[in-house]
């Protein structure tokens, strides 16, 4: 198996279970080399599952975002922020990524990636995201879009420059605006615009 197809095929892909079963085919065709090890280490990391619960901490500390950004606006908030921010790190796993020096910035990568690209199938696919009207009707594919890229930057720039984590998320930065432009190549102005004038 070809890696770069294996591993494109494997951040672009949103299932859970077809990740792992790309990752398995590719483990048995090379072998447990390092990256592919950590790779594993992060997938096993990323996806709990008993029992009672089943959780993606990527789409958990991307959540918890939008909860610290609320929290830093309250004077008694000030010290739940600073819990949920170690917690954003520990769900995004970046001290992983940082023993591992380039190839844990690079797997990391990869998963924030994948993250926006389930992100974004999401968004389509919500009748309460893309609804208008109290639910009576959909959003226009061009509004959906935009409402997409409004809230990727909302998520990705805004509220970790509010927070101070706009240093330790810019790989989460870098890979939302690229899985944004894949996804909507004709449209990639609607994220770029509001990058640039950020800057």
């Amino acid at each position: 198996m070809a890696e770069n197809l294996w591993v494109e095929q494997y951040r672009r892909e949103p299932e859970k279970e077809d990740r792992k079963e790309i990752l398995d085919k590719a483990i048995a065709e090379e072998g447990l080399t390092e990256e592919n090890a950590l790779r594993l280490q992060f997938f096993e990391a990323r996806y709990e599952e008993n029992k009672k619960v089943k959780i993606d901490h990527f789409i958990r500390g991307w959540m918890s975002l939008a909860y610290v950004e609320n929290e830093s606006n309250s004077f008694f908030g000030k010290n739940r922020v600073k819990k949920e921010i170690a917690k954003i790190r520990s769900d995004f796993l970046l001290d992983l990524a940082k023993e591992h020096g380039e190839m844990g910035q690079r797997v990391l990568y990869d998963e924030f990636y994948n993250t926006a690209r389930l992100y974004i199938s999401l968004c389509q696919d919500d009748k309460s995201y893309n609804s208008i009207l109290l639910g009576l009707g959909r959003m226009k594919p061009a509004k959906l879009i935009a409402k997409i890229a409004a809230d990727l930057h909302h998520v990705s720039y805004e509220i970790p420059e509010k927070v101070g984590l706009q240093e330790e998320l810019k790989p989460f930065r870098e890979a939302l605006t690229e899985a944004f432009c894949d996804a909507y190549n004709k449209q990639k102005n609607l994220l770029l615009d509001r990058i640039h004038r950020n800057v």
